[in-house]
């Protein structure tokens, strides 16, 4: 993505996600302790925020949606800790390149409430530029 080849970091992030599902798959067939699946579940909510944000700046803010939108419920459902604010970011600029206004202001004041409760001056700063 530093490199601006979008493209070739959809592809990357899509094969991880996929890889990374089927691994998640496999340690819920066996049984695998509890820890190995929220790790396997923490390493794709990982991969849809660099998904999200690799189609966010290729354009495609229909894909960007969708992948923040998988992560934010892998989140809710798994319960993993700590959230992070990046994919509400990421979800309230890709409705903004949608031009949906309603929606864009909606994710980008979740993100301000977060980040203002948790003192994250950088992330405040970058959701009142959008």
């Amino acid at each position: 993505m530093r490199q601006r080849e979008h493209k070739k970091a959809i592809e990357y992030a899509s094969s991880s996600i996929q890889m990374l599902e089927a691994s998640l798959s496999t340690a819920r067939s066996r049984r695998i302790n509890a820890q190995g699946i929220v790790e396997r579940q923490s390493q794709i909510f990982l991969g849809l925020k660099v998904l999200g944000y690799a189609h966010l700046e290729a354009g495609n803010y229909k894909e960007a949606i969708n992948a923040f939108e998988r992560g934010l419920t892998l989140h809710q459902t798994a319960r993993l800790i700590n959230p992070s604010t990046d994919e509400v970011l990421g979800l309230g600029r890709a409705y903004l390149g949608q031009k949906d206004f309603p929606r864009a202001m909606e994710n980008l004041t979740k993100v301000l409430q977060i980040a203002e409760g948790r003192c994250q001056y950088a992330t405040i700063q970058a959701a009142n530029a959008d």
